[in-house]
């Protein structure tokens, strides 16, 4: 029964990353908008509200409204608990707008974002049709096909060799097989689905993620059925009915997973900024609809590979007059990260890529972005 320990482990420790892997955070988050992100609505709103997770408080000049053409649109802005109540003072007109804000968190840390919607029609209609995606490459879909046969023929073979009365250790093997496919094959569906993702298979959160999905885990859930049975004789052609189920519904919910975001048709520009002698990083923008712009930062050593910081890095988009905030970064492969940031102008911006290389190292980089 070693290998059904092995998996029995393996399951223990999903649930105490599920559990634990969750950082806390202090500061305000946003919780909701009225109205939402992204909405287009008939005539500008009365009042934009934007719910906080705690009380926050503004100081002065937190807030800025923006038309649809880059040029200011003025709003008043109130602090109510966990609530800020914007109030326009002036018609914006048509197309795109936004509310760029900064709140003050019950700590002290100052937090800020932005918020698009449109009025009457959006500004700039980037849709699924314009986007394009690098495809994965062929030898991860080779093996990704290896993985899903070795699982599907070690269920079978365990099925069948237990059934037709041959010795355990054929159905032993053929079950060691088929996990081997199944712990890979989480994995290999993660990297074939994201040809973006970088670091390939040593990149332990393309393991992570491929692993913990909910496809993945019905395979290896099947496994734990078949390896609970297979050592009592025939009885285990019984389970591989339900076992086989499972994988045919993983087979069915990993085309429904939410994929990574595409790159949008459309400009894109960005820059590139030294991190003093530890290496550089590259800032590249693609427009994701409306006034929203997904970010893809990287960072690499002065060799060219990937830079794997202490800690996810931060970064703010700023221009002269306005700050947006940190943006909330994902580590979607190693040395690399993506954000969705409300830009409210067209212009040059900045982003300041602060990285923590180790405790007591932490440059920034300041890189040079074009919008519009």
């Amino acid at each position: 029964m070693r290998p059904l320990r092995l998996l029995l482990g393996f399951v223990v420790a999903g649930v105490l990353v599920l559990a634990t892997g969750a950082p806390a955070s202090a500061h305000a988050s946003l919780l909701k908008t009225d109205p939402a992100q992204g909405a287009v609505l008939e005539k500008a709103p009365d009042q934009v509200v934007l719910t906080f997770n705690e009380p926050v408080r503004l100081d002065t000049d937190f807030v800025h409204g923006f038309t649809a053409d880059g040029g200011d649109w003025a709003v008043d802005a109130v602090a109510q608990d966990n609530r800020v109540v914007v109030t326009p003072s002036g018609d914006p007109g048509t197309g795109t707008v936004v509310v760029a804000w900064k709140v003050i968190s019950a700590d002290g840390h100052i937090v800020g974002g932005a918020l698009d919607f449109s009025i009457g029609t959006s500004t700039k209609d980037v849709t699924a049709a314009g986007a394009t995606v690098t495809a994965a490459p062929t030898s991860v879909l080779v093996a990704r096909g290896i993985a899903a046969g070795l699982a599907l023929a070690g269920l079978l073979g365990v099925v069948l060799l237990t059934a037709l009365g041959r010795p355990a250790a054929w159905s032993d093997l053929a079950w060691c097989l088929g996990f081997v496919g199944a712990v890979l094959l989480g994995p290999l569906q993660q990297l074939a689905h994201d040809g973006r993702v970088l670091g390939g298979l040593t990149d332990w959160v393309a393991w992570l993620n491929g692993l913990l999905s909910w496809p993945a885990l019905l395979v290896l859930l099947a496994y734990l059925v078949v390896g609970l049975v297979r050592g009592r004789g025939r009885r285990a052609a019984w389970a591989g009915v339900p076992a086989l189920a499972l994988v045919v519904a993983a087979g069915l919910a990993w085309p429904s997973l939410p994929q990574p975001p595409a790159a949008a048709a459309g400009e894109t520009s960005g820059g590139s900024a030294d991190l003093g002698a530890s290496g550089t990083a590259e800032v590249a923008v693609h427009p994701a609809g409306g006034r929203s712009y997904d970010l893809d930062l990287t960072l690499v050593d002065p060799d060219g590979t990937a830079l794997t910081p202490y800690r996810t890095p931060t970064l703010e988009v700023r221009d002269d007059d306005l700050t947006l905030g940190d943006a909330d970064l994902e580590r979607i492969g190693a040395g690399h990260y993506r954000a969705t940031v409300t830009i409210p102008r067209d212009g040059d911006w900045t982003a300041q890529v602060s990285v923590r290389l180790d405790e007591f190292t932490n440059p920034v980089a300041v890189v040079p972005l074009t919008v519009g």
